[in-house]
Order: structure tokens, then sequence, then C-alpha cells
């Protein structure tokens, strides 16, 4: 009777003895780590440590408590930057277009591929902000807008967003027609003067 006894003490030791994963979704694996590496994380399930190998990448997980108690963060969880970042919206918003942040570009309906490239190719350029071709991994936008005038004028301007779609600035425009001194290049020599003339004065 004795020995039952001390079987059954032990079985909440036994249940709760193993690392807890919790990834950017907040959603948790109750696991063994067997190796963390440079970019990866291999563990087992502890339901079945009979079981195969699971490889994750270490950029899907917020953090790891492991059975010993020790915490090791990774980064935060989805729901906890969008809270900071609703925070810096409320409080400090010009900090989410400062240099170095990513920026996700967008072309209004009346701009085309090709403009939005010059446009582009000149914020690589001017090297002030990060370009992503992932929404999801931008830190707000720029939304690049273009009118065709006549005789080949092009008149651009842009708008930049936060994440939440609320507007932070809208640029003058500037404009360029398809001649000799543009390389009759209207929409490159506008999309240029637009870097050049207002972002690259206005953030500095």
């Amino acid at each position: 009777m004795k020995t039952k006894l001390s079987a059954l003490f032990l079985l909440p030791f036994i249940s709760f003895s193993q690392d807890v994963i919790t990834n950017i979704d907040g959603s948790t694996i109750n696991a063994k780590i067997l190796e963390i590496s440079k970019n990866e994380i291999k563990y087992k399930k502890t339901n079945y440590l009979d079981g195969p190998l699971i490889i994750i990448d270490k950029k899907d997980i917020s953090q790891i408590k492991y059975e010993n108690g020790d915490i090791e963060i990774f980064q935060q969880t989805t729901s906890d930057k969008e809270k900071v970042y609703a925070e810096k919206e409320k409080s400090d918003i010009s900090s989410i277009f400062n240099k170095g942040n990513k920026v996700f570009l967008e072309k209004s309906d009346d701009a085309n591929n090709d403009a939005l490239e010059y446009f582009k190719n000149s914020l690589k350029k001017w090297n002030y902000w990060q370009i992503v071709e992932n929404k999801s991994d931008a830190d707000f936008i720029i939304v690049f807008s273009l009118k065709k005038k006549l005789m080949g004028d092009r008149k651009v301007k842009a708008t930049l967003l936060t994440l939440s779609g609320k507007t932070y600035l809208e640029t003058k425009s500037y404009a360029a027609s398809q001649s000799a001194f543009s390389g009759y290049n209207g929409s490159r020599t506008a999309a240029n003067r637009l870097v050049e003339k207002y972002f690259a004065k206005k953030f500095k």
C-alpha cells in the first residue's frame, strides 16, 4: 500500500516534467527539447517521446519554458507586438517611421508597375528604410500614386500609413515630362524627385 501511494505522489511531478514552447501566435507545445541551433529548435512531444523528431524555425517561437523553470525568450508573441504597435500609434507614431524600419510598398490604381519599380529603386539608393516584400514583415506602408498628364507629363506623390491604415503624412506632388532632360522617362524622373526632394529632406 505504501509503495502504491508513493507512486501516486510521483505522478504529478512526472506529468509536469517537460519543456513548454510558446509560438508567436500564443499557442503552446509540451515538448522535450533536444537541440537548439542558430536557426532551429529540435524536439519531441512529451506524450510521444518515441515519435519522430520535430524541427521548427526559431523565428516562429516566442519563448521556451524549460522543465527546471528557466525561461528563454526569443521574441514577442503576435498579440504582444500588436499591443506595442497600437501604443506607438497612439503616443509615438513618428517612431514607426524611424530610419532602418521596414516598409512595404503599394501602388494606387492609377500607377503602373514600372513607375512603382522606379520609386522602389530610388528608395533603395537613398537607403533610409528597409524595403520588404511581405506586408506582414513591415513596420509601415507607403502607397505610391501617379497621375498621367498631357504630352507625357507625370505627377507622383506618396502616402505613409501605419499597418492599421492610419495616415501619417501625404507628400507633396512632384512632376516630370518625357523630354531629353528626363531621359524621355517622366515616371522615373518624377519618382526620383519625390525621394530626393521630399523624403531625403523630411527624414534625416
